[in-house]
């Protein structure tokens, strides 16, 4: 889990959680490191898989929010999913 204020942190400490981190919005230094992982995949949404259909292939992928900060995509094929982590 990762927390915001020390409420949170002793809900997670509570219900048992071992690693607690320190929320984004902490100001905490995110360059290079994955923020999210989701089973959801942009190669499948857009029929590029591999598996789903093979005379596809995405390129890496760098999405761009709206100020400007760009995150990497790494696909995790086979367990269908992606990892995303700030550029």
């Amino acid at each position: 889990g990762n927390v915001l204020n020390d409420k949170a942190r002793a809900f997670y400490k509570a219900c048992g959680v071992q690693q607690i981190a320190p929320a984004a919005e902490t100001g905490l230094d995110l360059y290079g490191k994955r923020v999210m992982t989701t089973k959801y995949c942009l190669r499948r949404q857009l029929s590029l898989c591999e598996g789903y259909n093979a005379d596809n292939v995405a390129e890496p992928l760098v999405l761009v929010d709206e100020d400007g900060n760009e995150f990497n995509v790494k696909f995790r094929c086979g367990n269908c999913g992606m990892e995303i982590s700030i550029l």
